[in-house]
């Protein structure tokens, strides 16, 4: 994305003292130059804008996935942001088609993980990665337009990849946790077809 430089005029005047036409004009000509040089980047941003906004993310077989909204890297992954056409947002791994592999845990207000289960990473509207109660890891999502927790809670417990684990008390705000249903979110529960094309 390009940025505005900063105007810079060659020229500066004082009350009382005569302004020459050569300087008052060289004054409007750097105006000039900076106002088309930012009407320039503008339209070059549109431009990008509007292609990251009509990019779509297909599978291996050619079944749209959704719209991409970034891409990022991270360890050595690359990952493509995906809203679906059921407005759910998640991360896709462009190598195999998978989510994003870090499993987040779920959280309860309970010692032994039972009752609601929250998340307290990504708002409402994301589906994610998080350890089911085997310690098993699988897409969760938080419904859309979803608020937090409206107070901090207490965590007694949480999932892990052992299954479930007493913690000390960790206070914090939650979304509530769904276990995806790819008829809600639009985001499949396998590893979409390789390879991801965007387009």
């Amino acid at each position: 994305m390009a940025i505005a430089d900063s105007l810079v005029v060659p020229n500066d005047f004082s009350a009382g003292q005569p302004a020459s036409a050569a300087e008052v004009n060289d004054n409007f000509a750097a105006v000039k130059s900076s106002v088309d040089d930012n009407d320039n980047r503008i339209t070059d941003n549109s431009a990008a804008i509007q292609l990251s906004a009509a990019a779509i993310v297909s599978d291996g077989s050619g079944a749209r996935i959704g719209r991409l909204v970034s891409i990022s890297s991270d360890v050595g992954y690359v990952f493509a942001r995906v809203i679906t056409d059921k407005s759910f947002i998640f991360e896709l791994r462009l190598a195999d088609g998978s989510m994003d592999t870090y499993a987040a845990p779920l959280f309860f207000t309970t010692v032994n993980c039972s009752g609601t289960a929250y998340l307290s990473i990504n708002p409402g509207g994301f589906v994610s990665v998080a350890y089911d109660l085997a310690g098993v890891p699988k897409p969760f999502y938080t419904a859309k337009d979803s608020l937090p927790t409206a107070e901090s809670l207490q965590f007694f417990s949480m999932t892990t990849s052992g299954g479930c684990a007493s913690q000390s008390v960790t206070s914090g705000f939650g979304w509530t946790a769904i276990p995806n249903d790819p008829a809600v979110t639009g985001v499949s529960n396998s590893p979409y077809s390789v390879p991801i094309t965007i387009d």
